[in-house]
């Protein structure tokens, strides 16, 4: 099977390691980005490529899902390679990628270009991300878009790993909710309060640690919870002690 997402870095990482958690049987033999795809550089010669956005016209099957994989989509999943569900990863140490200084609470913004535009300009200013990041950032937002209608609804634009300079997670919560382009409807907005910007390393502790920290932040109470908070450290201080509980119960709030 392969994964494709907008951009290789996030989702496609994100899922590779959720379905590797939670089908164990399931071969992923290839992660890629939809560039990759319109060039040919994803092979055909696999049962199923799963994608995080509709893609052209390919030789194998393609099923697209949600990019925080519902249980839904790992159903269908299952149907298409008659697979076997294993067991979930938990990874408590999500909350080290964030940093008091990308934790931009409470702010204000006209629309979602400005806020993109100045605190890409403050990430790079903060030296979290290399000189370019914001354009890249635009540009991606723009053709594909980021919100997505979790419990709480969030947005997670991004650019690739080239513009990492530290990793971290930049977390901004809003006054009033700023409109984003949706990510599987570029034509449809979603108003979010909640604002998620990965600058990561394609590396596999990275990976794991981004998507606990993103599973984290989509349930509802925590999610309320950080728009809430006043300052970085209760949100650090939230998202710790969310991830210290016990498995049974973080699920069962999920659901």
């Amino acid at each position: 099977m392969a994964l494709v997402c907008t951009t290789a870095l996030s989702a496609s990482t994100l899922l590779f390691w959720q379905l590797t958690n939670l089908l164990p049987q399931v071969d992923v033999v290839q992660i890629g980005s939809y560039d990759d795809v319109v060039r040919g550089r994803i092979s055909s010669q696999v049962d199923l490529i799963v994608s995080t956005v509709a893609l052209p016209q390919l030789d194998a099957p393609v099923m697209v899902i949600s990019p925080l994989f519902t249980p839904d989509d790992r159903r269908r999943i299952l149907a298409a390679l008659q697979a076997e569900p294993g067991r979930d990863l938990l990874h408590r140490t999500a909350v080290r990628l964030l940093d008091p200084e990308a934790v931009l609470l409470n702010r204000i913004y006209a629309d979602a270009e400005a806020l993109l535009r100045e605190v890409g300009k403050e990430l790079v200013q903060k030296r979290f991300a290399n000189h370019g990041f914001t354009k890249a950032l635009l540009e991606r937002e723009e053709q594909f878009g980021s919100a997505m209608g979790t419990p709480v609804p969030m947005a997670i634009p991004h650019a690739g790993p080239g513009y990492t300079r530290r990793v971290t997670v930049a977390l901004v919560t809003l006054d009033k909710p700023v409109p984003f382009k949706l990510v599987e409807d570029p034509k449809r907005e979603l108003p979010v309060r909640l604002v998620v910007i990965p600058l990561l390393a394609l590396d596999d502790l990275t990976g794991m640690r981004f998507y606990e920290l993103l599973k984290t932040l989509t349930r509802k109470k925590v999610g309320r919870a950080v728009l809430g908070c006043h300052a970085p450290a209760e949100v650090m201080g939230l998202v710790e002690e969310a991830l210290r509980g016990p498995a049974g119960k973080r699920e069962a709030e999920e659901e």
